[in-house]
């Protein structure tokens, strides 16, 4: 198992014969005019560049925990996360939280990140969400419903799982005759 992004990136670049392009920059900063003065950076403008051109994209799809990713560069990671879930964040796609029901949360931290923006996921023609386990269930079934995917990779168990969610009458609507 690979520990680094970087390394799994640089694998699968590797297997199709495609070069990796990496923005070596933190993913969040202390400040948006940090952020975009970073984005000024002639290498950083070309990887944004290359984004634009991005056909087909292979992302996980995370969890709100303090130990993920995301959550380390924070003084307290764990309140951190706590306050993401508090607000009904169930998993997440490029550090973006999202509910069960798909919609985006508004964290206060994706204006100080430098990531590959919604709008520009949602121009790609082929967007695959991967995710698996019992932890994923309500995660994947929030990703699959803000509509940025396209297609899902998982394992059988998992889908059922998902399926079995999606199927489960909310308990603030009331039933109908």
């Amino acid at each position: 198992i690979r520990d680094s992004p970087y390394d799994v990136a640089s694998a699968l670049a590797q297997r199709l014969g495609a070069a990796p392009h990496y923005p070596i920059v933190p993913a969040i900063v202390e400040s948006r005019k940090v952020r975009d003065l970073l984005l000024q950076e002639r290498k950083l403008q070309e990887i944004v560049q290359l984004w634009k051109k991005i056909d087909i994209a292979l992302m996980s799809i995370g969890v709100i925990a303090a130990d993920t990713g995301l959550y380390y560069s924070f003084a307290d990671p764990e309140a951190e996360a706590e306050r993401v879930r508090a607000m009904g964040a169930v998993g997440d796609i490029l550090a973006a939280p999202f509910d069960i029901q798909g919609r985006f949360l508004d964290t206060g931290f994706l204006e100080r990140m430098i990531r590959i923006e919604l709008e520009d996921l949602q121009r790609i023609p082929l967007v695959v969400g991967i995710a698996g386990g019992p932890k994923k269930v309500k995660a994947i079934l929030g990703a699959l419903r803000t509509g940025c995917l396209t297609a899902l990779v998982t394992d059988e168990y998992t889908a059922r799982q998902v399926m079995n969610l999606n199927a489960e009458r909310p308990k603030n609507r009331p039933q109908q005759s």
